[in-house]
């Protein structure tokens, strides 16, 4: 009997993102005072670049354009869903 080659890497499997020999890491959880904010009212998420059509960042007289999820910091911060926008920041 011949012994079974692993099947191969499916998108979204640790194989298939870290490549082979890639092992998890334990981190430690990040508390409220390890957490800094931008804005002092708003909760900013989920950031991504302006980008070209090659996936490189777009930069114009040496600026980024970055874009975040923003919404109004709440109490419950689960509600910030509700009442998300998109933001940017130009950073250089």
């Amino acid at each position: 009997m011949m012994a079974q080659a692993d099947p191969a890497p499916t998108m979204g499997s640790s194989k298939w993102l870290c490549g082979p020999g890639w092992q998890p890491a334990e981190l430690p959880a990040i508390g409220q005072s390890d957490v800094t904010p931008l804005l002092p009212d708003c909760d900013l998420w989920d950031c991504w670049p302006l980008q070209h059509e090659d996936g490189s960042t777009v930069e114009i007289d040496g600026v980024q354009y970055w874009f975040f999820l923003s919404s109004p910091r709440l109490p419950d911060p689960g509600q910030r869903h509700h009442h998300a926008r998109v933001s940017y920041i130009p950073t250089s």
